[in-house]
């Protein structure tokens, strides 16, 4: 027991020193990128000035898109280490080590096999999604890890019979509706089929009929002290606006939503799938043909479940994005590396030279992942796209007063929200309940972030005259004189 106690822990070394090393190399070498980047970032950025914990708030409006799980962590961020970029992304880096490592955990479990722990460490470090979204601010990573902790904890409490281990599960559980919205509901038949397995492992140790009862009340009571007072609170200070932009505007009137650049196909999520698994595709489609084997071990049934739930529940909801599927991501690389093992266990050679036959997958499945993320290598790093954007927004956010408001006649407003420190109006696109002001309603002396294609557009719309303070690229800050004579 101490022996592979001992092994564990130097596997989990390594898997923990190369998952950083992807997920933190050049972290903080590029500004924040719209949209998510810099939106949670100026909220916890006012939130850490405010001290509010309620309810953060974005450029003038109550931020209510998404639950302050992750806006919370950036706000301790900011206040331990700055604003850095590097910093801010590290809560969303941390988030992908810690998924590494529950996938090791959960599949070397499930499998009985560290090879299989191996595998699937490696299939999930070349996932492309993954990879990506654990170098970027996003509650979907958060997300990941906290609903596969969750499934650690509660196979944990099914195999041990410890109460201790269904507290945990609940905690990651009350966490993830802490992060997202909705999405989170999807993930609780197979919770809660392992929840009902561990009931009923756990009432042997009982001596009355009413302890049965125990494992579910420990959970749920568990999850509501974490998960109520959040939602509560914000009703109670915010009622109707609360209900309806939170709940209505933002959940339900979004999901029957269509997302207008990738369309409603039925085959979205199998294409989203393939890009991100990239080479182990052909494998992951085989994984159904074994579903008959699968089925047969209560562990890997609740994967499946976690998986195809997910899966349909997305499929069929009008809106689609690839990253709204990630939290299955970790369970088919387990998936994978159960099956990979399980194929090569029936070969006669296997059974003749083990140890070369483990080493040989091994090493195959380091060249593919190895391979995979070379050469997609710019899909996850991406490259700065927002650097003039931020510069310019900084310069604004320094010449203008304090009250004053910035003018936005450009579609990068997370960005100038978050490098300027100050409240930008946007004369063309915005996100948010408020309309956008017409072109004439530019105050003389205001200053405004332009760029070379729609600079002469305003100009002619306006009347107004601008001089040009300073620009970067094909960026302009300009300040209104007044209307052409």
């Amino acid at each position: 027991m101490k022996k592979t106690i001992i092994s564990d822990f130097f596997v989990i070394a390594i898997i923990t020193f190369i998952s950083a090393i992807l997920f933190f190399f050049r972290l903080g070498n590029t500004a924040l990128t719209n949209w998510d980047e810099a939106w949670f970032g100026s909220v916890a950025q006012d939130m850490a000035k405010s001290g509010s914990l309620l309810a953060g708030n974005w450029n003038g409006q109550i931020f209510f898109y998404e639950p302050p799980l992750l806006v919370w962590l950036l706000t301790l961020t900011i206040k331990i280490f700055g604003e850095s970029e590097f910093w801010l992304r590290s809560v969303s880096a941390i988030s992908g080590v810690f998924t590494v490592i529950g996938c090791y955990v959960l599949a070397k479990n499930i499998a009985k096999s560290r090879l299989a722990g191996l595998l699937t460490s490696l299939i999930i470090l070349s996932d492309i999604e993954i990879l990506f979204r654990s170098r970027q601010i996003n509650v979907e990573i958060l997300l990941t890890v906290l609903l596969l902790w969750s499934v650690i904890f509660m196979v944990k409490a099914d195999e041990e019979n410890k109460y201790r281990w269904i507290i945990f599960s609940a905690i990651c559980l009350s966490l993830a509706f802490l992060t997202k919205r909705a999405s989170p509901v999807l993930a609780l038949p197979a919770i809660g089929y392992l929840l009902l397995r561990t009931n009923l492992s756990l009432r042997a140790p009982m001596k009355s009929g009413r302890g049965n009862l125990i494992p579910l009340v420990i959970f749920f009571t568990t999850f509501i002290i974490i998960t109520l007072p959040w939602y509560l609170l914000s009703y109670l200070k915010w009622g109707g606006q609360f209900i309806n932009e939170f709940f209505i505007g933002y959940t339900l009137n979004k999901i029957k939503s269509v997302n207008a650049s990738v369309g409603a196909s039925p085959f979205f999520y199998l294409n989203s799938l393939k890009h991100a698994f990239k080479l182990w595709t052909p494998i992951l489609i085989l994984i159904p043909l074994s579903s008959f084997k699968i089925l047969y071990s209560p562990l890997k049934k609740a994967l499946m479940i976690f998986v195809m739930v997910f899966f349909l529940g997305l499929t069929f909801a009008p809106i689609k994005s690839s990253w709204f599927l990630l939290p299955t991501h970790p369970f088919l690389a387990i998936l994978l590396g159960y099956f990979l093992v399980s194929i090569v266990k029936f070969t006669k050679l296997h059974k003749r030279m083990k140890g070369f036959v483990n080493l040989s997958l091994l090493f195959l499945a380091v060249t593919v992942s190895v391979w995979q993320l070379y050469h997609f290598r710019n899909d996850y790093i991406v490259p700065d796209t927002t650097n003039n954007q931020a510069t310019i927004s900084r310069l604004a956010g320094v010449m203008v007063d304090k009250d004053q408001p910035i003018y936005l006649d450009d579609e990068y407003l997370p960005v100038a929200v978050f490098y300027s420190r100050k409240k930008v109006i946007p004369l063309r696109f915005s996100r948010t309940a408020n309309p956008v002001p017409s072109l004439t309603n530019i105050p003389e002396g205001s200053l405004v972030l332009t760029n070379a294609e729609t600079f002469p557009v305003l100009k002619s719309a306006t009347g107004i005259l601008f001089d040009e303070l300073f620009s970067v690229g094909d960026l302009f800050l300009v300040r209104a004189k007044g209307i052409r004579v």
